[in-house]
């Protein structure tokens, strides 16, 4: 066998055929909704869309985390420069600082959005 093909198919196998299952998994669900519905129209019933439900805070949320990022960064390197200036490995601390940082944003995000939402609902009970 030749041996430039070994990594090719090392390849092809690790992100190809994933790739393929999951494409294949989605047709399927598609096909199946689709014959569901059709069924359901053909004995009488009435299909309603659920209503969806914008995110009117996605900007927000983009906001906070980024910056959350940013900062998990500024703080993962200056610990890197003050803290473990001798340590090579610890350069893995700035990605934990910027994961950190990460969930941080999503957190507040999450206290502000609910406290905005739960704003709206009472303003919109009063009036």
């Amino acid at each position: 066998m030749d041996p430039m093909l070994i990594p090719i198919l090392g390849i092809i196998c690790i992100f190809g055929l994933p790739m393929l299952f999951f494409i294949l998994v989605g047709l399927k669900k598609t096909q199946t909704k689709h014959v569901e519905r059709m069924a359901m129209i053909e004995r009488g019933f009435v299909l309603e869309e659920p209503k969806s439900h914008p995110n009117y805070y996605s900007a927000l949320r983009n906001g906070l985390v980024m910056i959350g990022l940013s900062l998990g960064g500024v703080v993962g390197v200056l610990m890197r420069i003050t803290v473990f200036p001798d340590f090579w490995e610890m350069d893995m601390l700035i990605v934990l600082m910027i994961l950190l940082g990460g969930g941080i944003g999503f957190i507040v995000y999450f206290f502000i959005a609910r406290m905005l939402l739960k704003k709206e609902a009472d303003n919109s009970i009063i009036e």
